[in-house]
């Protein structure tokens, strides 16, 4: 798990999410030779519901069932919801269906419509067919919208995406028809079949681009194979479609990132699209308890909690040519001297020695360079024919009880001190291409040389 980390409560999200499909595919294998294919699904809504009773503030109850708007005649159509989410403390139950040995999650309740306050449906497998039916049977909503609280909130989740699916694009133009789904917040989509730990955040929006754009030609890739890098200056670059961050502040000066994958169609002045992440499963459901309780996405009040992170590689740098090139600027690294005449300096600590010397860079080339040893954390411009200097420390600390000061002396003095001394640069005008110069330095007591 180095690749990734998280705030407080990410990796019980985490372990929640694996639970729902662990439980998910244990289903659907004991159902494989049945000739109701759909068993599974129908207990995995249970086991979801059970879920979010368990997730949810205990003001919120969680079943399946009916949604009864006020009406004054006896034939009306029943409103049928995989997931209802009502008001535990005002909410009458009109009638439960079910018998005693239904689980409680495995029960239908009939809710009158101003104490809904969310309404989820289930299928299992992201798919044009199943968006459609989604679409169709949340859009049954706006028929008694009127008799919602203001706060309700309609939403759908999918448990995986296959690959056999992934290059379907025209899911997309399915997932536009959840704009006319009465306060339909983003979806989920609980795994994709070709990274276990991504899972998408569903969108569909009105906006004001009426120009049709599609950018992507998969759903969804893996998290680890995005080619998004942190580059010399500490910058991220997105180095193909579809690529995209995250970012939260942590702190005033600091920043925690995670690793995007957007498949998304803007058509007839609709955005719809699939957001991957590791992080996806926990930012569904702070949105979920977020407009719960009536807070929009720009609420400072928000929670933030169990999102999860990445950290990101730094892109391979090109190595600065053995020859010199016209109109490019070209380093030369060497030993310096120090103040005192001499190349090393070894300075006793109570932990061990400070070792001092100097780099000596020499631009030979016929341009400016901007150049830095400290991943730009400093960094200097250097013209043509110009020389700097700068004076390196390392230290060298003994292991506790086992090594004194004076036998690392003896170890420098005898074999040497192998240091590794990396310069980045990119020339001064003209395009931020970057360069590196990597050398090894042996430093002895009075002596550093090029390994």
């Amino acid at each position: 798990m180095n690749k990734y980390f998280g705030m407080h409560g990410w990796k019980e999200f985490y372990q929640n999410r694996k639970s729902i499909l662990a439980e998910y595919h244990r289903l659907r294998e004991l159902t494989t030779n049945r000739p109701v294919k759909t068993a599974h699904g129908i207990a995995v809504e249970a086991y979801i519901r059970k879920w979010l009773s368990e997730f949810l503030p205990k003001k919120w109850a969680v079943t399946s069932g009916y949604v009864i708007p006020t009406l004054y005649r006896d034939k009306v159509t029943l409103y049928h919801y995989d997931i209802i989410i009502y008001d535990h403390l005002n909410a009458p139950v009109l009638w439960t269906e079910g018998n005693e040995d239904d689980s409680s999650q495995g029960r239908f309740r009939a809710i009158p419509a101003k104490n809904v306050a969310g309404i989820l449906e289930v299928k299992s497998r992201l798919n044009k067919k199943n968006v459609g039916d989604m679409i169709e049977k949340l859009s049954e909503i706006n028929n008694f919208k009127e008799q919602l609280p203001l706060s309700f909130i309609s939403s759908g989740i999918f448990i995986e995406l296959r690959e056999s699916d992934n290059t379907k694009l025209s899911i997309l133009e399915s997932i536009q028809g959840f704009s006319k789904v009465h306060n339909f917040i983003k979806g989920i989509v609980l795994c994709y079949e070709n990274d276990e730990m991504a899972s998408g955040l569903i969108l569909a929006e009105k906006i004001d681009d009426d120009k049709p754009s599609s950018r992507v030609s998969v759903l969804a890739k893996p998290i680890d194979d995005l080619a998004i890098y942190q580059n010399e200056e500490g910058n991220i670059e997105l180095s193909e479609e579809g690529a995209g961050i995250n970012a939260i502040g942590t702190d005033r000066n600091s920043w925690a990132m995670s690793k995007t994958y957007n498949s998304f169609i803007i058509l007839d002045q609709i955005v719809a699209g699939i957001q991957w992440s590791r992080g996806g499963f926990s930012e569904f459901c702070i949105d979920l308890i977020s407009y719960l309780d009536g807070m929009d996405r720009n609420d400072k009040d928000r929670p933030s909690f169990g999102r999860i992170f990445d950290t990101f590689e730094r892109k391979p740098t090109e190595a600065q040519p053995e020859e010199k090139q016209d109109g490019l600027p070209y380093l030369e690294v060497a030993i310096g001297t120090l103040e005192d005449g001499g190349h090393v300096k070894l300075i006793e600590l109570d932990d061990g020695l400070e070792i001092i010397f100097c780099i000596q860079v020499t631009n030979t080339g016929d341009a400016g360079a901007i150049l830095s040893d400290d991943y730009f954390t400093n960094k200097i411009t250097l013209d043509p024919g110009s020389t700097a200097t700068n004076e390196k420390r390392i230290k060298a600390t003994t292991k506790p009880n086992s090594q004194k000061t004076e036998e690392l002396r003896t170890l420098i003095v005898n074999k040497g001190f192998n240091a590794p001394y990396r310069v980045v640069y990119y020339p001064s005008e003209g395009e931020k291409v970057f360069k590196v110069v990597e050398r090894t330095i042996c430093i002895k007591e009075s002596s550093a040389v090029f390994v």
